[in-house]
């Protein structure tokens, strides 16, 4: 018998205690920090140009315009991926400023989830407006001159130009 008193006394005690450190806590989350930006690059590997603040490759040549998972290829041959711009509306505004292409980036959909290939999800602001469309086989995403370089869902075997990017580190 007493020694279930001094269990239950236990018990109680670490009731009592772990009352305790919850007070003053509050039951808000701590607001996540804003993601920081890396710096811009100072210089760039042959063959990406420091364009926008990152290092590119942009294809334009017709005879070489590729589906999605080529050029994904073709970047990582080149030490890259397909672009996923950190700083998408200076990426934009060059886009607008130099050409009138339609170009692959390195966006798409993955387990129902809209992604750059960096992992970091795309925002309201990345898409034209009522885009993505709901067509179950336009997976991968494109930034074309009609939409101001704004990201529109595309089936991922038709060839485009597209854009490589270096990353840094």
């Amino acid at each position: 018998m007493i020694l279930r008193s001094v269990r239950e006394d236990e018990a109680t005690k670490c009731k009592d205690d772990a009352s305790d450190d919850d007070e003053g806590a509050t039951s808000e989350p701590e607001p996540s920090p804003e993601p920081t930006l890396p710096p811009p690059p100072e210089t760039c590997p042959a063959p990406f140009q420091l364009l926008a603040e990152s290092c590119y490759y942009i294809q334009t040549d017709p005879r070489e315009w590729k589906s999605w998972g080529e050029a994904q290829s073709f970047c990582q041959q080149q030490a890259g991926t397909l672009a996923a711009p950190h700083r998408p509306n200076q990426l934009r505004d060059y886009l607008n400023t130099y050409y009138s292409n339609v170009f692959w980036v390195g966006g798409r959909k993955d387990r129902g989830q809209w992604v750059w290939l960096n992992g970091n999800g795309l925002s309201d602001d990345d898409w034209k407006t009522g885009k993505p469309d709901r067509h179950p086989s336009k997976m991968c995403l494109q930034l074309d001159a009609s939409s101001s370089y704004k990201g529109v869902n595309h089936f991922c075997g038709e060839k485009f130009s597209f854009i490589c990017e270096h990353r840094q580190g």
